[in-house]
């Protein structure tokens, strides 16, 4: 008939930037480039060396810190993350899949008195990609896959 069929849903989705009141999210040292591929699980992500800093915005009040990441557990086994905030050890674990979620109430007095605070991520165990994938040529050093860290 030469008609496009009627959708059966419509929606229109709104995406709307962080209000400008949002704590900004610097990355500093022990950072790789953005990785993106819309055909795996995490879209998007950073991955870090063994320790990885990030400078953030102190908002001066509680705050909701929310962590999405992963690890590589076909090539390292009881790999132990560790989230600090400045020098006060926030979360460590041993993610026992592949991919985690974490979600943290900060209390202001652990954010400090300076404008910004530091959010470090390390590990205890990395892996360069060329030394245990096959036809791997990526020379990194890797520890922790980090998608998405939301603060508020």
């Amino acid at each position: 008939s030469g008609k496009l069929p009627k959708p059966l849903l419509e929606k229109k989705l709104k995406f709307s930037p962080a209000p400008p009141d949002s704590p900004k999210i610097s990355y500093e040292d022990g950072w790789y480039d953005l990785e993106i591929s819309p055909e795996t699980s995490l879209k998007r992500w950073r991955w870090t060396a063994n320790e990885a800093r990030c400078k953030i915005d102190n908002p001066r009040q509680d705050a909701l810190l929310f962590i999405k990441g992963g690890v590589n557990l076909g090539v390292l086994t009881n790999q132990k993350v560790i989230f600090k905030v400045n020098d006060s050890i926030l979360d460590e674990f041993i993610p026992e899949e592949s991919q985690f979620e974490k979600s943290y109430r900060i209390k202001k007095e652990i954010l400090g008195e300076a404008d910004k605070f530091y959010l470090i991520i390390s590990t205890d165990k990395t892996f360069i990609p060329k030394q245990v994938i096959l036809r791997s040529k990526d020379e990194r050093e890797l520890g922790v896959q980090i998608s998405f860290i939301y603060f508020r």
